[in-house]
């Protein structure tokens, strides 16, 4: 399960997805949401609380806002797929896990100062490669997964910690801890059947 907190501005957009709040489930992902205004376009800035691993979708319409969950559900595993890279016979296991994990989504208003700020140097980035240096707009699911990439090799740091961290490192390691446990379940599942 994904617990999604978003800022008012997303709010906005995303109302037909909003529930009362609720008391964070530390068993689910717990993801913070902004919106944004880029080139008179509308972009989404998605941030995984603990790696602060961030999916970036612009140019989103008032059809994309109502599919959001199943949108954000599809750029998941496969980005958790691409990091990952998983062997052949393990990329069922990987892409399973993300999209079972991803299945349900609980939305409310919140926001988080730490997460919020680096939501917004994500932003600014987005808007400076688009602004001053004209790029295009990443708009495509793998112009976004390679600007994403760019910022989630930008080095962060979380006030009670020492070092920089890299997002990117930090969210491929959460995957690949919950693949190995996985695997390792099913793994001593098939030996205790086969004894």
């Amino acid at each position: 399960m994904i617990q999604f907190y978003l800022s008012n501005a997303l709010s906005s957009d995303l109302k037909m997805h909003l529930e009362e709040k609720s008391e964070p489930d530390f068993q689910a992902l717990q993801w913070y949401a902004h919106r944004v205004t880029i080139d008179r376009r509308k972009c989404v800035i998605t941030m995984e609380r603990q790696s602060r691993y961030t999916i970036v979708f612009c140019g989103l319409t008032k059809p994309d806002f109502e599919n959001f969950p199943q949108i954000f559900q599809e750029r998941l595993w496969r980005e958790v797929v691409s990091i990952t890279q998983p062997e052949d016979d393990d990329l069922h296991i990987i892409s399973d896990l993300a999209l079972d994990i991803s299945v349900e989504h609980h939305y409310q208003a919140g926001t988080d100062r730490s997460v919020m700020a680096h939501i917004n140097q994500v932003a600014e980035l987005l808007e400076i490669i688009v602004t001053h240096y004209g790029e295009a707009l990443p708009l495509t699911d793998s112009d976004a997964f390679a600007f994403g990439i760019r910022a989630n090799e930008t080095p962060r740091k979380r006030k009670n910690d020492k070092d920089y961290f890299y997002p990117i490192e930090v969210f491929r390691e959460l995957w690949l801890g919950m693949f190995n446990i996985i695997k390792k379940s099913s793994s001593d599942k098939t030996r205790h059947t086969f004894h």
